[in-house]
């Protein structure tokens, strides 16, 4: 008859992932010239305080924390790390937290 162990029609249950609202734009994020700049939005935090973005590199360092202000969307990263610098071209990941407790992520790409 045949093996029972693979069926592509099972009724098994499966766990939903919650698809999150942060956005990241334009994405890669090209600087030319010094300039350069990311928009990241979460429409959803407009009547709350707490919110933090922290914008990891590869290695797993924070390059840079932004707050974001009760009544604002979103808030603007000009690519540039704690000393103001400009990164380095590559990919950041950029994690929406809140009283330490992660919310959301995405990733992005940086292009000199």
């Amino acid at each position: 008859m045949g093996a029972y162990e693979y069926n592509p029609w099972s009724t098994a249950i499966t766990e939903e992932f919650e698809i999150t609202d942060l956005e990241c734009y334009p994405n890669p994020v090209r600087i030319n010239e010094g300039r350069g700049a990311l928009v990241i939005r979460y429409p959803g935090i407009l009547e709350e305080d707490g919110y933090m973005l922290k914008i990891y590199n590869t290695k797993g360092q924070v390059v840079r924390v932004l707050g974001m202000s009760k009544g604002y969307s979103g808030i603007s990263w000009d690519c540039c790390n704690y000393s103001g610098n400009i990164v380095g071209s590559g990919v950041y990941f950029i994690r929406l937290m809140k009283d330490d407790s992660y919310l959301a992520q995405r990733k992005i790409t940086v292009v000199k």
